[in-house]
């Protein structure tokens, strides 16, 4: 009697379909890794670019707004028609802070350094009518550049700063 053969697979081609699926899967798991942390370093640079672009907007619009920017060491004071410092930075080496009366606000840039400007002199305790902030960012080298306008009243008004003032022309950068 002829015995029934039933049609399946043999073992070494089950094990050979399993071999091709985990190659499969393997290569499958090292492409969406690869992919996830690119797009990680991708959504990083673009955060770190969009959180330098808001605050180049914070201090031009701060500078607009103001009746007086004033340098003192490492700080620049934004100050409204009474005087008083509505809007001020203070810069160390790594990082910019932006103090307003209800928000404060920080970005972190390598080797900050800033010079203020009146008149093209610099300037280094007083008013200033130019800002210019150098900093490397994502380790280029990176300018916030912010100017003030002023009329013949504001500086008529603000006359005994003005007298205060330490100018003298210096480079821009040493």
């Amino acid at each position: 009697m002829k015995a029934a053969r039933i049609k399946s697979f043999t073992l070494i081609e089950m094990v050979l379909a399993m071999l091709f699926s985990a190659i499969v899967v393997g290569m499958a798991y090292t492409s969406i890794t690869i992919f996830t942390r690119l797009y990680e370093n991708y959504r990083l640079k673009r955060s770190a670019g969009a959180d330098l672009q808001l605050m180049k907007q914070a201090i031009s619009r701060d500078f607009s707004h103001s009746s007086l920017v004033e340098i003192d060491g490492s700080h620049f004071y934004l100050k409204d028609s009474m005087g008083a410092a509505a809007v001020y930075y203070t810069l160390n080496e790594n990082y910019l802070v932006r103090k307003a009366p209800l928000k404060s606000d920080s970005i972190k840039l390598d080797d900050l350094a800033f010079r203020g400007f009146f008149e093209g002199l610099s300037v280094d305790k007083g008013i200033v009518d130019h800002i210019v902030l150098h900093f490397k960012s994502e380790q280029s080298p990176s300018t916030i550049s912010a100017r003030k306008e002023y009329s013949k009243e504001e500086l008529f008004n603000w006359e005994d700063s003005l007298q205060n003032a330490t100018l003298s022309p210096k480079p821009l950068w040493k």
